[in-house]
């Protein structure tokens, strides 16, 4: 299988390569041709426009700069029929004269049905949100400059069904599934460096993103083994002003500096942008009595830049480049020999991408595009003693990862779109705390997707994905979607795919233990040695599971289905419903398995039999006024392990009265289902913009409903009410006014209420006030 996965990456190297290929020029026609270009309203070219003359029954699209060609049209009148996802169709009438050429130039209006964005996530093709047969939830730019955020943590707590965790970082949850599970991309490009399968989100900073994407359930079929909860994934705006400048700065509580530059150009061929930003925080301390702050001191830098070079109509090379660095300080108390020892801790955090595309549009029914992604992430950690400078604990981890893809798209006309693509994927870790200090994996991949529109109220998506890996067995991931309107007010969807994950490298090799809180967590193939070792040392007071009865885990495999309603109201009210259910077989969970004597717990990875998350989601905007939106958000969640369902029914679950101080059987009505999952989250917004005055606002809610926390009465399960954490409502609002001379000025206030749980929940950080000021050239 290495060998696959070597000649899968070779070929997708030369298809990546062949696809920058220059655009041959048809000849000129013999009797005359139609020639022009389609632009929006704002006067930006629009590709992939659909224009067909009728008489003729002929057609073409629109390159990557809005430009189209029909040769050897005979002199005469004509009709254009011109179609594009997102827009309003519109005809034009056109005459060849004598000379044998016309040209003409078209605009088209964006569709006014709830303001329909184009996604690029739910499926390999770009369409409107109201037409795409897979469910997509878009954040737009306008959503983010009046939210006032500028990272992707703090932007995803307020969206409906997707809950921020804090776990080694700031991860998300989506449909009941740890952060493990969802894809975080960029441009369609995997961001890597995840710390105990959290990918920290408050790394991506959000000042050239134009709109984000969040497909929830199982997306394997296009994207692979870590998209078993979904996808979110990230576009960057592209460079499309002549030339722009901006620059920024905000001040805030905690000693909170934000400070940032950007500009873009477009010249002839030529598009390009470049983003730097700054951030600085001293830090929070919730708890002043201990030694370690909540949240340290730190400083990251975060560059961005894209280009994009047209070489002709049909063709287009671009390269784009994203750098990240922060560093961190703090103290922290340890327990040494009997001595509180005080230690300066120091860590860095740096991880940057590349990407080289190329597309190429063959005549009017083929487009081919490669790519190769490279990504590299680092962390590095230090322990020192404050009194003796003397190195007490360290801390690397290293991750690479290179990827070549080609796509090939087939528009043969009428009713279908045809997708097939290659890919090749080498990932590489060195760390410290894994066992043997590295370890690599290279794996091969094929998809293929048909859209298929057969009528006006019915489209159908249907795809799947081979994955070829050296460390595990190949697997075929499918799904299939369908999107039913019979009016254009009303919209029906429904999904059915199955998917999986293998574990990754930390879950199968880790041996660490936190040198500070104490805690250790070892992978499902180290675990009986580390036990054995800590117990040989005096560290063990209690075994709660064998570690020599442990197995292995196993890749986990799902199938899932979403069925939602969307109904439309003009422009004033959308209502958006969703059902979903994920069946899950072999879910990794981390738990503990042994007690130390300091207290804290020995951690390890299990499967969980079988696991099974539903819910239901509902989504209410409403648009009284022009400018004003006002949005509500809930979601109904489930989780249980069906095996624990069986013990109870069974009797087999006991637990220790806090009032008898005896053993009793745990009801099945007590259990909780899994870990740290609310049943009832939602969100309220309320956005406002004034395009007369130059005034944007928001107030929003995040709402968590209480969730179990901790293992109290130690019998492995959720089931009484000293588990549950309470839950908690944050309010943020977000002000700005735009003055002469392209100066805005903004401020607002987080966690408007200072809601705070210093030692369980210490992502609520109390109260923040922030201000700064903007200026565009």
């Amino acid at each position: 299988m290495i060998g696959q996965g070597k000649s899968l990456f070779y070929a997708t190297l030369i298809a990546t390569v062949s696809a920058g290929i220059c655009a041959r020029t048809s000849d000129a026609g013999e009797v005359g041709r139609i020639s022009g270009v389609v632009e929006s309203r704002k006067g930006l070219p629009i590709s992939d426009v659909s224009i067909a003359i009728e008489a003729l029954g002929v057609h073409t699209r629109t390159s990557m700069i809005g430009t189209f060609l029909f040769d050897t049209v005979p002199a005469g009148e004509y009709k254009l029929l011109v179609q594009r996802v997102g827009y309003v169709g519109l005809e034009e009438n056109v005459v060849v004269g004598s000379d044998g050429e016309a040209m003409v130039r078209l605009s088209m209006e964006e569709k006014s049905l709830a303001l329909t964005p184009i996604v690029v996530t739910g499926t390999r093709t770009a369409r409107s949100t109201d037409d795409s047969p897979v469910w997509c939830s878009v954040i737009t730019k306008e959503e983010i400059a009046s939210s006032g955020l500028t990272r992707l943590d703090d932007l995803l707590e307020e969206q409906v069904g997707v809950t921020v965790v804090s776990d080694h970082g700031f991860g998300v949850q989506m449909q009941g599934f740890d952060p493990d599970y969802t894809l975080i991309l960029i441009d369609g490009d995997p961001v890597i460096g995840r710390t105990a399968g959290t990918l920290n989100l408050s790394r991506i900073e959000l000042s050239n993103i134009d709109q984000v994407e969040i497909v929830k359930g199982p997306t394997s079929s296009l994207y692979g083994n870590e998209a078993l909860a979904g996808v979110i994934n990230l576009i960057s705006r592209e460079p499309v002003e002549p030339l722009r400048i901006n620059l920024d700065s905000r001040i805030g509580t905690f000693g909170t500096i934000d400070i940032g530059a950007g500009f873009e150009i477009r010249a002839g061929k030529s598009a390009t942008s470049v983003n730097l930003h700054r951030k600085r925080s001293a830090g929070y301390d919730l708890l002043p009595k201990t030694v370690s702050p909540t949240t340290p001191e730190f400083v990251d830098y975060t560059l961005s830049a894209k280009h994009q070079y047209y070489v002709s109509p049909e063709t287009n090379l671009g390269a784009s480049v994203r750098i990240f660095y922060e560093s961190q300080n703090s103290q922290s108390e340890v327990r040494e020999n009997g001595e509180m020892r005080r230690l300066d801790n120091r860590a860095k955090q740096s991880d940057w991408s590349l990407t080289l595309n190329a597309r190429k549009r063959i005549g009017p029914n083929l487009k081919l595009s490669g790519k190769v992604y490279s990504s590299s992430f680092a962390r590095r950690t230090r322990l020192r003693n404050s009194d003796t400078d003397l190195l007490f604990s360290d801390s690397d981890y290293d991750q690479r990862y290179l990827k070549g893809e080609s796509q090939l798209q087939i528009l043969p006309g009428g009713a279908h779109i045809l997708t097939f693509g290659i890919g090749a994927i080498r990932e590489h870790v060195e760390a410290n705390r894994i066992a043997g200090s590295s370890q690599s994996t290279r794996s091969g991949f094929l998809f293929a997707e048909e859209e298929w529109v057969p009528t006006d109220w019915l489209d159908l998506a249907i795809s799947a994905r081979a994955d070829l890996h050296s460390e595990y067995a190949n697997r075929v991931s499918p799904k299939a979607a369908v999107l039913i309107r019979p009016f254009e007010w009303l919209g029906l969807r429904g999904s059915l795919g199955g998917g999986f994950r293998a574990p990754d490298f930390k879950q199968i090799y880790l041996d660490f233990t936190n040198a500070t809180a104490g805690y250790s967590v070892f992978g499902s193939t180290t675990v009986s040695e580390g036990i054995a070792r800590l117990d040989k040392e005096g560290q063990i007071r209690a075994i709660l599971k064998d570690p020599d009865n442990l197995e292995v885990i196993k890749a986990e495999n799902s199938i899932a289905f979403n069925l939602g309603l969307e109904f439309v109201a003009g422009f004033y009210t959308t209502v958006k419903f969703n059902l979903f259910r994920n069946q899950v077989k072999d879910l990794i969970e981390s738990a503990p398995v042994a007690i130390k004597t300091n207290g804290q717990s020995v951690f390890t990875y299990f499967n969980v039999s079988r696991v099974k998350t539903e819910g239901a989601e509902a989504e209410l905007t409403i648009r009284p006024y022009h400018g004003i939106v006002l949005a509500a958000g809930y979601q109904f969640l489930q989780t249980r392990d069906e095996e624990v369902l069986e013990k109870l029914e069974e009797g087999q679950v006991v637990r220790n009265s806090f009032e008898t101080r005896k053993l009793e059987r745990v009801p099945v009505g007590d259990y909780g289902g899994l870990w740290n999952r609310s049943k009832h989250t939602g969100t309220i917004k309320l956005r406002f913009r004034s395009e007369r005055t130059g005034t944007t606002g928001s107030l929003r809610a995040s709402i968590r409903g209480s969730y179990g926390y901790r293992d109290r009465n130690l019998n492995g399960i959720l089931d009484i009410p000293e588990e549950y954490l309470p839950g908690y409502t944050t309010w943020n609002t977000f002000a700005s006014q735009d003055l002469t001379q392209g100066i805005t000025l903004e401020a607002g206030i987080d966690n408007l209420f200072d809601n705070t749980q210093p030692e369980t929940v210490p992502v609520l950080s109390g109260r923040r006030f922030y201000a700064g000021i903007l200026k565009s050239f």
